[in-house]
């Protein structure tokens, strides 16, 4: 089920070969994207502004201020600080226009969540169809996976990695001491 396209999103090839028009609607879908998505995921953990920030040691001000789709002068310092608080991955790249359209299509608050790491671990360890499971907008969090930053279901982080126990991550190897990925 896709989402209807308004009048500009029919034509939009036509109206992204003004250059103007498309450094605007670039910055526009950038500034009121990141706001979105933060009030998404800050709603959708049943946060308010006010624990928002004092979980990432901003004032509840400034986190309304980041939420506003008009404001959009957010560092990625600021917003490293607030995915590190979500327990997210942050992810900023240069795309082709098509790519950009395509990820802007769905902006549904189900679109818009990242689940924390915690509860994504959960997932792989507790549901062997969870890249279907992700792929799938469609579907609510399954049971026992909260997308509040908590999780129901107790996961043991040594196994996590173990390839014949979720079937999806055979390349990833068990992290060394340092804790990180390679």
């Amino acid at each position: 089920m896709g989402v209807p396209m308004s009048g500009i999103r029919k034509n939009i090839w036509e109206y992204l070969k003004d250059r103007v028009f498309r450094q605007t609607y670039v910055e526009e879908h950038v500034r009121a994207g990141v706001a979105h998505q933060i009030k998404a995921m800050r709603e959708a953990r049943g946060w308010s502004q006010a624990v928002l920030a004092e979980r990432c040691g901003k004032s509840q001000s400034n986190i309304a201020r980041i939420e506003d789709p008009d404001y959009g002068k957010f560092s990625v310092q600021t917003l490293l600080e607030i995915a590190h608080t979500f327990d997210v991955w942050l992810s900023l790249e240069f795309v082709s226009f098509g790519k950009g359209l395509a990820r802007t299509a769905n902006r549904s608050v189900k679109a818009l969540d990242a689940i924390s790491f915690g509860d994504e671990l959960a997932l792989v360890a507790n549901y062997p169809n969870f890249k279907q499971l992700m792929n799938d907008q469609s579907k609510p969090y399954p049971q026992g996976a909260k997308s509040d930053g908590s999780h129901q279901t107790a996961v043991n982080p040594q196994n996590a990695f173990a390839p014949q126990q979720t079937g999806l991550m055979t390349s990833i190897q068990k992290p060394a001491n340092r804790g990180i990925l390679h």
